[in-house]
């Protein structure tokens, strides 16, 4: 049966016939008038989320030379919003002098847009609060554990990036790091265990990120048929789409019929303890492309020889800030008609509205997923 490790990252789904972008800022303007499933500190993170739309309609009008500008503002705004509303930084706090983005670069001329260097900051320094470390640790729910100025590169964490993962890959040779998975229970011969179906090239990353918890992993001319019936049937997939994948265990264990159901209540329990740091949902459910029924594993990214839990959202971010300097600064960097200017412009085209899908995420109590 269908099984998703997702433990308190259930989605509540919600479907439109409207312009998209536009009924995601409705969502996020409807919580503040919410009761108690609304935004906490509903005075302060109106107005940071009024102008974040303001700066983002504004990008989506204009040509992506401005648009790249607007969109890191946005994505700011709607940052300090989903602070206040996780109570790590308060609304007066906000608004004094002593809040800084916590991302700052030195001028360069680099090779190649993957090669530009900037800097993270420290969530606090002085008294003083850096937006980004801050948004992190409520984000993943993991503490930002430099206590000094990181400097890396967008090619750190470009591969988190899935709306542009082909242009870095084609261009660059930089691979996408993040995986469609989906997952099943699977009970045979008084053993059960979680199944995942992942694309072969994810087995390392899987093997690596979980351990000792990966079990035995069958390829496709491995599979038996009985493998095959139980994915068939479990997602309405056609044999010949299990091609080019496996199917890996995870926490097999034995029970018996007077254990089995506390033994079920185990497996979820450890999985969704195991897939905390990993398992993201889809930012939109496809019913044309039955993309509902995958889920994204999200490896651990390496920063300064340190694994840190990461999130797309993350990334989007950092990009947004680096087209900012960039655009603000350094435009002759963005030539026309180069391999950069065409990322940067693809990346303003398409990777804007995952991002404010997964804001609404944040933001919203019931986990809102716009479809």
């Amino acid at each position: 049966m269908r099984y998703v490790p997702a433990g308190g990252k259930r989605c509540v789904d919600i479907t439109t016939t409207m312009d998209k972008v536009s009924q995601i800022w409705q969502e996020l303007t409807m919580l503040r008038h919410e009761g108690a499933d609304g935004i906490y500190g509903k005075k302060v993170t109106s107005s940071y989320i009024d102008q974040a739309k303001t700066y983002y309609l504004d990008a989506r009008n204009s040509n992506w030379k401005s648009g790249g500008l607007l969109y890191y503002y946005s994505f700011l705004n709607l940052a300090k919003a989903f602070v206040v509303s996780q109570r790590a930084i308060s609304g007066s706090k906000l608004k004094s002098t002593s809040i800084y983005h916590g991302l700052t670069n030195e001028p360069q001329n680099p090779s190649n847009l993957s090669e530009f260097e900037f800097q993270i900051h420290p969530k606090s320094h002085r008294n003083k609060k850096n937006i980004f470390a801050v948004f992190y640790e409520k984000l993943t729910d993991n503490p930002w554990p430099f206590n000094s100025p990181l400097t890396i590169k967008i090619k750190d964490i470009i591969s988190y990036c899935d709306e542009i993962s082909h242009e870095f890959d084609t261009f660059y040779a930089i691979q996408g790091k993040n995986f469609l998975i989906q997952s099943i229970v699977r009970l045979l011969n008084n053993e059960m265990w979680l199944e995942l179906l992942a694309p072969n090239r994810a087995i390392p990353i899987l093997q690596s990120s979980l351990g000792t918890s990966v079990g035995i992993i069958t390829d496709f001319p491995q599979m038996t048929q009985n493998d095959k019936d139980e994915w068939i049937t479990a997602y309405n997939r056609k044999p010949t789409s299990l091609r080019n994948h496996s199917l890996v265990r995870i926490n097999q264990k034995p029970f018996n019929q007077t254990n089995q159901a506390i033994q079920f209540q185990n497996l979820q329990d450890e999985v969704n303890i195991l897939f905390k740091d990993y398992y993201l949902p889809m930012p939109a459910a496809d019913e044309t492309t039955a993309r509902t029924i995958f889920w994204i594993f999200v490896p651990k990214v390496t920063l300064n020889n340190q694994e840190l839990v990461w999130h797309p959202l993350l990334s989007n971010y950092l990009i947004a800030f680096v087209l900012s300097s960039i655009l603000r600064y350094n435009p002759h960097l963005f030539l026309m008609g180069s391999k950069d200017s065409f990322i940067a412009e693809a990346w303003c085209n398409q990777s804007p509205i995952t991002s404010i899908r997964y804001f609404l995420m944040a933001l919203s109590r019931k986990n809102l997923r716009l479809n």
